[in-house]
């Protein structure tokens, strides 16, 4: 309590320190719901508004940040170097979107882990981890019926599906192509998103409540099922590698190995996704400028390799910009050496792997933020600050 409080209530304005105590409890509330939208919800067609189809799952974040510009000081250090690097890369590249993109992942994310500290400091959660629970259930249940949909019975009323189509980018009305080979997307704009969306859900998840590990990793088998994209197989790899490690008995552990292994082999060698891949590879070889497969590894590769000088983004197939996915690629690309500054201070500083509740976990969640991920894709933001959660933070508040 400050000073000012108690002499404030002689002279009768208490009143108005329990206002602006109210008002800080609204706006943190407030934000929380920003972050919760961007979550369960964070694909939305800004065609509808804007004449452009684009995502804009950072957008309400921003509106969190003007209702708590505070937060971003918690860590002012952080915050000078992100406002250097943005305006490092609009000087030497003022007429491209470098800096752009540096803006939309950056202070979203420093945001969102600021936010993260208050709540632990608050001795509350970011994400209520039964929400979480409840959003995946939900989730899991829409692409079982999507499937169905698609593939035994038409039963997704039309009024729901123009609805997905008007809200969501790349929303598909039928099977992802042709050939079903890409699986269902849940109300997500693509499988790849779907899966990353989801594997959020589940470190949230499993970082609270590390007794549902292996509700969830079922939950996660079906999606892949479902889902058929690569990045939903390897991230149930993941979570699998995750529940191994926390296995406290060998015999328990071998136990789970014998049945994930061979179930894990048998998909990989039907999967008609894995065999386009092998296809693909057959007959463009790995080069990522020839073969549309190879196209987020080119996001990956592409800006890394253009250090120590800024990337600027190549075009594939005379239609397809190669912009970097994944932070670590976005910083280095367009950040150079203090990009690099600026990605060892946020991945590696503001959260400790050494100090977190699950070393396997943090890594994953490190990994997927840093180059699997769109840089400013929430879900994925909110899976790294839980997947770094202190060791006297993992359970549940």
């Amino acid at each position: 309590m400050s000073v000012a409080e108690p002499l404030g209530r002689v002279v009768g304005l208490g009143w108005l320190f329990e206002s602006s105590r109210n008002l800080s409890h609204i706006r943190l509330r407030l934000a929380k719901l920003s972050v919760a939208i961007c979550l369960f919800w964070p694909f939305f067609n800004a065609n509808y508004f804007f004449n452009a189809t684009f995502e804009t799952n950072f957008l309400p974040i921003f509106v969190a940040v003007l209702l708590m510009p505070e937060v971003l000081w918690d860590d002012k250090r952080s915050l000078l170097l992100v406002l250097a690097v943005i305006l490092m890369s609009a000087a030497i590249q003022p007429n491209g979107s470098g800096y752009l993109r540096l803006a939309i992942a950056l202070i979203p994310l420093l945001f969102i882990l600021n936010l993260h500290r208050r709540c632990i400091g608050r001795n509350e959660q970011l994400i209520d981890s039964n929400t979480a629970y409840a959003a995946l259930l939900v989730f899991v249940a829409f692409c079982v019926v999507q499937y169905i949909h698609f593939n035994v019975v038409a039963i997704v009323p039309e009024w729901v599906t123009q609805f997905l189509q008007t809200v969501i980018p790349r929303y598909m009305a039928a099977p992802y192509d042709d050939s079903g080979i890409r699986g269902v997307q849940g109300w997500a704009s693509e499988p790849a998103g779907a899966a990353l969306m989801c594997f959020g859900f589940a470190i949230v998840i499993i970082q609270q409540e590390p007794g549902k590990r292996t509700s969830v990793l079922f939950l996660f088998a079906l999606l892949t099922v479902l889902n058929k994209s690569i990045y939903c197989l390897l991230f149930l790899a993941f979570l699998g590698f995750v529940h191994l490690t926390n296995l406290k008995r060998i015999r328990y552990a071998t136990i789970f190995l014998v049945l994930i292994l061979p179930i894990g082999a048998r998909y990989l060698s039907t999967s008609a996704r894995v065999n386009e891949f092998r296809e693909s590879t057959a007959q463009y070889g790995l080069d990522e400028t020839s073969n549309r497969e190879l196209q987020r590894l080119a996001q990956i590769i592409l800006p890394v390799t253009s250090f120590p000088k800024l990337y600027t983004p190549l075009t594939l197939f005379d239609i397809t910009q190669i912009e970097p996915i994944g932070l670590f690629p976005l910083l280095v690309g367009y950040g150079s050496v203090l990009g690099l500054i600026v990605y060892y201070r946020l991945a590696f500083q503001s959260l400790r792997i050494r100090d977190a509740s699950s070393w396997p976990m943090a890594l994953c969640g490190i990994f997927v933020l840093s180059f699997l991920a769109p840089p400013n894709f929430v879900p994925s933001i909110v899976g790294f600050v839980y997947a770094l959660n202190p060791k006297h933070q993992s359970q549940g508040l």
